[in-house]
């Protein structure tokens, strides 16, 4: 299993959600923690990091294999979530 770590940015944004919104984000980054290669893709130009998507929102992180940690460094709206990248 790997271990999940928030930024603060994520983190905080996380706490602002609804709590449905919240338990699906919740759900995806368990199944994360099994295998995090098989629920999201790689970015294009991500330097390492990876997308997972749970309806509108993206959940952008990157995956320490040796470590076995998931820092997750975003959470936020498609839309806007590449731009901060």
């Amino acid at each position: 299993m790997f271990e999940i770590v928030l930024s603060r940015s994520a983190a905080t944004y996380f706490q602002h959600l609804d709590r449905p919104v919240q338990e699906r984000i919740r759900s995806i980054l368990h199944a994360l923690q099994e295998d995090p290669f098989a629920q999201s893709k790689a970015l294009v130009n991500g330097e390492g990091r990876r997308s997972a998507r749970v309806g509108g929102l993206r959940i952008i992180f990157t995956v320490d294999v040796s470590a076995r940690i998931i820092a997750v460094s975003h959470i936020g709206p498609r839309g806007q979530i590449y731009h901060r990248l």
